[in-house]
Parts: structure tokens; sequence; C-alpha cells
């Protein structure tokens, strides 16, 4: 897991502060519709986003109390982190089905899931960042429009791409937001995360890779 310490400079803060008016259902286009959003005064959001130091990676002055609140608005839930364990434990069922031979191959063949898959971590200009995977050569193989520092990994099948995806997203999970009503919708975080190359975590699920019933060792 990242054990970067998170720090959340007032770029960061209001990326963040965005992101909850956009999970509440509105997308404030000024400060003082942010504001309004977060149902503060303007000079509170203004004292907030001013940084308790003269060096440019100061953090912001937002209480803690009222951080960990927000942040606790958007974290992802017990369900959201169920579903990823359940996917995880499918996907290393489906790879050891797949070593000893005992798999439909013609079913998953027909829904291209043994086929190479690319897993993406992109940023959006609103400040957030993405993790996805799909199908290389699809409609779908591109970057999102408007995204920046594209980062992308060719894996060997499907369920290896899921467990990629899943591990991108417990690397960063102090950092995490769930936005409802957006593509994946728990599957974001605000960028300024510190996430090791991708080839380096592909690396480190090669154990469970080469023996899938490994599983989720403890």
């Amino acid at each position: 897991m990242n054990t970067h310490r998170q720090v959340w400079t007032p770029e960061r803060l209001e990326v963040l502060l965005k992101a909850v008016c956009m999970h509440r259902g509105g997308l404030p286009r000024t400060r003082k519709a942010l504001a309004e959003g977060l149902g503060v005064h303007p000079s509170t959001l203004r004292r907030w986003l001013h940084r308790k130091g003269s060096w440019r990676g100061a953090p912001a002055a937002i209480p803690p109390a009222r951080l960990e609140a927000l942040l606790r608005e958007l974290a992802p839930t017990a369900q959201d982190v169920e579903r990823e364990e359940l996917q995880g434990a499918n996907a290393l069922a489906a790879l050891a089905r797949l070593k000893a031979r005992r798999v439909p191959f013609d079913a998953w063949r027909e829904q291209d899931w043994l086929s190479p898959h690319r897993v993406w971590v992109e940023e959006s200009i609103r400040g957030l960042s993405l993790v996805r995977f799909t199908r290389v050569g699809t409609r779908r193989d591109h970057p999102e429009p408007g995204a920046q520092n594209v980062r992308s990994l060719v894996t060997a099948n499907r369920f290896e791409a899921q467990l990629v995806k899943i591990a991108v997203l417990r690397e960063i999970s102090p950092w995490r937001v769930r936005i409802a009503g957006t593509s994946g919708g728990s599957e974001r975080w605000i960028t300024g995360a510190r996430l090791r190359p991708l080839e380096v975590l592909y690396d480190e699920l090669r154990p469970s890779l080469r023996d899938p019933g490994r599983g989720e060792e403890r």
C-alpha cells in the first residue's frame, strides 16, 4: 500500500471540495458557488484554501476535523471494497482454472476475456485520476477526452488486468473519492497520490499469477 504521507495543499483541497459538490449533484463554476454547495460562507472557504506556510507545498488551512468529514463523505463504501475483493478473488480463481485448463475456453474467447487487455491510469483536467481497463484494439482503447499524463500497461488477459487495476486502487486508497453518477464512480482519486509504475505493480503480482491458488495470503 502507498504509505506516502498525504499533503492537502490548497490546490488539491479545492479539487476535493469540487468533488464533494459533484457527489452532491452540483458542479460549481465559481468560488461563490463552491461555498454555497458546501454550505459555508465564502470567507470560510477562503480561509480553508489559505496556506499554513509560505512555501508552495504548504498544506491548506482547513480544520483537520472538517477535512476528515469531507473525506468520509467521498470514501468508497464497504460495498465497493467488498465488490473489489470479490472481483480479485474471481480473477485469481479464473487464472487457476486457466492454468489447470479447466475453463470454458469457447465462452471466454467469445467474450474476448483471453485476449490482451490494457490497464489505463490517466488524469483529467478536473484534478481527478482514474484507472480502467479494456481489451486491446476496441473502440474504448484510448484515453478519455482531456486526459493527461496517461500511463498504460498491456496484460495477457482480462483477469490479469483486473488484478492490476485492484492493485492500483489499493496503492492510492488514501486519496480515493467516490462520485455518484460517474463512470467508475469509486475508482477515481485526487491527483497527487504517489503511484509506482504499473510495471512494478504487475511484477509484484507475478507470484500469484504463476500460482493463482495462493490467492490473498495475509
